[in-house]
């Protein structure tokens, strides 16, 4: 019982993780993952590619 529990609190967790880096991918404006400091949107050019590289450097 304790092996599913377990189970299900990971794989929620995954879910929201996940859902996260979509919202932030497809964000218009830019995506502070609370990893560095947030950066006007004024010095990025492409904020989609901006918010793509910030989730996926917040995740290695």
């Amino acid at each position: 019982m304790d092996n599913i529990m377990y189970l299900i609190v990971m794989w929620a967790a995954a879910v929201i993780f996940i859902i996260i880096g979509i919202y932030a991918m497809n964000r218009k404006k830019t995506m502070w993952l609370g990893a560095g400091s947030p950066i006007s949107e004024s010095n990025i050019n492409d904020v989609k590619a901006y918010n793509r590289t910030a989730y996926q450097d917040s995740t290695n």
